[in-house]
């Protein structure tokens, strides 16, 4: 791995100011998949951007499957500080995709040069994939935005600016831990974390003495091992009914395991598989995952898709230097799958949710395999430039199915949650909120599988969140056919249905 130098700073010209003005660029494509979603929200998103904060509001989560406290905190304090809508997490998801694209820059530039970072900076920003998950108000995908900026704190790690370097290992481990409590999936990247971490490490106290190399070692090690677990700490300790958080007694489920669990099925890595190749080749079928064209849908990226795996396996046979990362990347590609079929989704629905360190192992091959090819000098001019030529294909291909993407991005979702049939999202919330605003409001439902959290919670949340004076909210109990005064706690009380 050390063998793959960075390239070194040049002076700033015209063409280094434009290329950091691709990543604003790259987002107007982003801001468009976005803001054309806004027509409907699906259970999924409303249940996690809303509901399960407006609990956490409250010290309280409402399930053991809904524990993904790392989003939720990060959303209430956004709700504080900004003031709420039901689409606010998805303007934050895309200003993060804002940063996300400028670390990726910036990696890219480091070890690509910035001419030969352009196709693959261009190449992932528009990875269909990602472009739809990050439209997503639940942290589904979130990974794929967290890698770049958690590998650029990582990577960049620099002694000789100790309060710096202090400074950006805290955050990188806090940030680690944070992302990994809001997306259960990002476990897949913490060994490749702690390999890079071991190598950098390796690499910073080199020149150093002994004692001195052992003094550092174990203050860094420290800091790390504190900043990582803080943030679990502190939000174990805001959770008051923390025994569901750790472990629900009715799901089985809990922080780090969302709805999964252990299941060793044999049908479960067959339907895994096929899920798998559906979700990347075809067009996304599974679980909140409706993409009509997916990142590999046509023939042609096949083409690019295997030559960067006929490439690795030449590096991984000849070429010592790239062994490692070759091993990391297979190896998450193997580990993401094998756990995923072994886990249950209480879906049944197996696919690109659980898989996305899947995606983001690709597209890392397709980095590493385009470095060997812009650095080797084993090939001739020609075999270069037809090599350039069929890794265009991945490019052209995300550049033609945007389009398609984008027209099917208002088809009304299997999971479409309407607070009020016939309205749009933000129209509904809006006559709730000002019917709650004027006398109070009443969503009594005299049956016994009711369920009106979720709309409770955007409407509580609403008053909340934007500081508007609010009558009361009650609904109905059908066991003891009294009318009740909602709060989060009542679900517990009267285990209303979830």
């Amino acid at each position: 791995m050390a063998r793959i130098k960075k390239v070194p700073e040049k002076k700033r010209s015209y063409f280094s100011y434009l290329y950091w003005l691709l990543p604003v660029l790259l987002l107007i494509p982003q801001i468009l998949f976005t803001f054309n979603s806004m027509n409907q929200i699906r259970y999924e998103e409303l249940a996690e951007s809303v509901r399960n904060v407006f609990w956490l509001q409250n010290g309280l989560v409402y399930d053991g499957v809904s524990s993904n406290i790392g989003w939720y905190g990060t959303s209430l304090i956004i709700y504080h500080l900004f003031g709420f809508s039901l689409f606010t997490a998805k303007i934050f998801r895309l200003i993060l995709q804002l940063v996300s694209l400028f670390a990726l820059a910036k990696l890219l530039s480091m070890y690509l040069g910035k001419r030969f970072s352009l196709l693959p900076l261009a190449t992932i920003a528009l990875s269909p994939t990602l472009l739809y998950f990050t439209t997503l108000e639940a942290s589904f995908g979130i990974d794929l935005q967290m890698l770049p900026i958690c590998l650029l704190l990582l990577l960049t790690l620099d002694l000789k600016k100790r309060i710096h370097f202090y400074v950006q290992l805290i955050l990188f481990w806090m940030l680690v831990m944070i992302t990994w409590m809001s997306y259960p999936t990002f476990i897949f990247y913490l060994p490749v974390f702690m390999i890079l971490f071991i190598w950098v490490l390796h690499n910073t106290l080199q020149g150093k003495k002994k004692d001195q190399k052992l003094t550092y070692f174990l203050s860094i090690a420290n800091i790390s091992l504190v900043a990582f677990i803080t943030p679990l700490i502190l939000g174990v300790l805001f959770v008051q009914n923390r025994n569901i958080l750790l472990i629900d007694p009715v799901s089985g489920s809990g922080i780090f395991r969302g709805g999964g669990s252990l299941a060793l099925n044999q049908t479960h890595f067959a339907a895994n598989f096929f899920s798998i190749m559906q979700d990347f080749f075809v067009s996304g079928k599974s679980y909140n995952f409706e993409l009509f064209k997916a990142d590999f849908s046509d023939i042609y990226p096949l083409v690019a898709l295997g030559l960067i795996v006929g490439i690795s396996i030449f590096l991984l046979i000849k070429m010592t230097s790239y062994r490692l990362q070759l091993f990391i990347i297979v190896g998450t590609i193997i580990v993401t799958y094998i756990v995923g079929s072994i886990t249950s989704d209480p879906t049944n629905l197996f696919g690109m949710r659980r898989n996305t360190p899947i995606v983001a192992s690709i597209y890392a091959l397709f980095v590493l395999t385009w470095h060997f090819t812009t650095r080797t000098k084993r090939l001739s001019k020609l075999v270069k430039n037809s090599i350039y030529g069929i890794f265009t294909l991945l490019l052209l291909h995300n550049i033609f199915v945007f389009p398609i993407n984008f027209s099917h991005l208002k088809d009304i979702s299997i999971y479409d949650y309407q607070l009020i049939p016939g309205k749009s999202p933000t129209e509904a919330l809006s006559i709730l909120v000002k019917q709650t605003e004027k006398s109070g409001l009443d969503l009594t439902c005299k049956k016994n599988d009711c369920r009106y959290q979720e709309t409770y919670a955007a409407v509580a949340g609403d008053c909340l969140w934007n500081k508007l004076s609010c009558h009361p909210i009650y609904g109905y109990d059908y066991r003891s056919g009294t009318n009740l005064l909602l709060s989060p706690e009542v679900w517990n009380i009267y285990n209303l249905s979830h």
